[in-house]
């Protein structure tokens, strides 16, 4: 984690569709959930034909609600403890919700709605916060905050992308990987491309912001964080 910033608020979740269903089946499930989503997450649903981008959808979408529940609960304890500052920010970690706890989660659904940015990205109507989302191989990762935010997580894989490091890293990133020993270089080429990858989603004009630029060492205005899990690399990065 980089940059400690002041106190802000900052949550984290994950959830995964590939775990074991226990007690209930993937259909039941399924029509339990989007029950729970609100009406755009509907909309977008009915688009994804492969059964892995929508569960991956779905799941975006109870992630959704939870943060705004959550959130929504955590200003009415603050301002009934007479105080403004909530509680989420940098010391909480991931918070990782199994996908049947949010199928089930009796606070939802919350009529939620969303206003677009000039690149088309989305942001809460009604709720002073800002969100990002991201997925990888059944992996689904929400993350919200007062500020600004981008976030990514990517799975590992079995080939090193040598060839992206070539076309889209800086040239201060190519002298760094090329000094690297070979069992050292997917560590460092999934650090850096999550870190392009949640930079162009904070603006919300994609990656190609990203390319070419060496984002460990563009530290000013920006905070960082970082986490591993399981096979998975994550970057958040959060805007003034």
């Amino acid at each position: 984690m980089e940059n400690p910033a002041e106190h802000f608020y900052i949550k984290r979740y994950i959830t995964s569709v590939q775990e074991p269903w226990e007690g209930i089946s993937k259909q039941a499930l399924a029509e339990a959930a989007c029950r729970k989503v609100d009406a755009d997450r509907r909309q977008k649903l009915e688009g994804k034909k492969q059964a892995g981008a929508w569960r991956e959808s779905l799941a975006a979408g109870l992630l959704i609600q939870r943060a705004v529940a959550d959130y929504v609960e955590e200003r009415k304890r603050a301002n009934t403890d007479k105080g403004d500052d909530l509680q989420g920010n940098e010391r909480d970690g991931l918070l990782e919700i199994p996908i049947k706890e949010l199928a089930e989660d009796g606070r939802f659904p919350l009529d939620i709605h969303y206003r677009y940015g000039e690149h088309g990205k989305p942001y809460f109507a009604d709720v002073p916060l800002f969100f990002s989302i991201s997925h990888s191989a059944g992996s689904v990762l929400c993350v919200v905050s007062e500020r600004q935010v981008g976030a990514d997580i990517q799975c590992v894989r079995n080939i090193l992308p040598n060839g992206m490091v070539e076309r889209f890293f800086s040239e201060e990133e190519k002298r760094s990987w090329q000094l690297l020993a070979e069992k050292e270089r997917a560590d460092f080429f999934y650090r850096a491309w999550t870190r392009k990858e949640a930079y162009g989603k904070l603006a919300g004009d994609g990656v190609l912001r990203a390319l070419d630029r060496n984002l460990f060492g563009e530290r000013c205005g920006i905070h960082w964080e970082e986490y591993r899990k399981d096979d998975m690399y994550i970057a958040i990065c959060v805007g003034d």
